[in-house]
Formats: structure tokens, C-alpha cells, sequence
């Protein structure tokens, strides 16, 4: 039974492999994506979003409210022994952010997931 456990462990932790390449192919597609200029006025924030806004903001709920827990859970169970700290890193998210200009708890403050430019 051990030996099931352990293969069942590993799987999972090739999940969450495969989902935090999914995430770091979003987070480039968003560094990709130019700041309109809706997104760089406060002004210019009322009503509709423009696509650029609509796609950085979407993209940005999904990776924080669905990929990032999805990753942590199952690298985290991957990793899990009774009596043992994990042996991953689970912020691996504080590197994406200086990599790729992403803050990421921007959300939770009603940011848009980048830093702000000056106009």
C-alpha cells in the first residue's frame, strides 16, 4: 500500500507541475500584453473595461483564485509526511512576480495585476 501511496504522491505532484506550466504560460501572455490606456488613468476606469483591462483582470482571477491554490494544495500533498516540513518551495509566486512585473495580491486591493506606469 505504501508503494501505491507513493506513486499517487508523485502523480499529484506532476499535476501541480503541469498546472504551474500553465500558470507561467498565463503570467507571460499578461507581461506580453501592453497596459492600455484605461489602465494607466484612474480617470479612464469608469464603465466598460477595454480588452487589454478585461483580459489582464480575467486572467489574473484565474490564476490567483483557481491555479495558484490548485498548485500550492497539490504540491503540498505531493510533498506531505507525517512529522516532515514540505520539501518545496510553495512560493514560488514572490519569483514570478520580479520575473514577470506581476503582483498578484494586487487583486485582493482592487489593483489590476501590474504595477502601474505613470501617464
Amino acid at each position: 500500500m505504501a508503494d501505491l501511496i507513493d506513486e499517487i504522491q508523485r502523480q499529484l505532484g506532476k499535476s501541480a507541475d503541469t498546472i504551474k506550466g500553465v500558470f507561467f504560460q498565463l503570467a507571460g501572455l499578461l507581461a506580453a500584453l501592453p497596459l492600455s490606456p484605461q489602465e494607466r488613468s484612474l480617470d479612464d476606469i469608469e464603465g466598460d473595461p477595454d480588452r487589454p483591462t478585461e483580459i489582464r483582470s480575467v486572467t489574473l482571477c484565474v490564476m490567483n483564485d483557481y491555479l495558484r491554490p490548485a498548485i500550492q494544495g497539490l504540491q503540498g500533498i505531493a510533498d506531505y509526511r507525517p512529522g516532515q516540513p514540505p520539501t518545496r518551495d510553495p512560493d514560488f509566486f514572490d519569483e514570478l512576480r520580479e520575473i514577470f512585473g506581476l503582483d498578484l495580491t494586487a487583486l485582493d486591493g482592487g489593483g489590476h495585476g501590474r504595477d502601474r506606469e505613470e501617464p
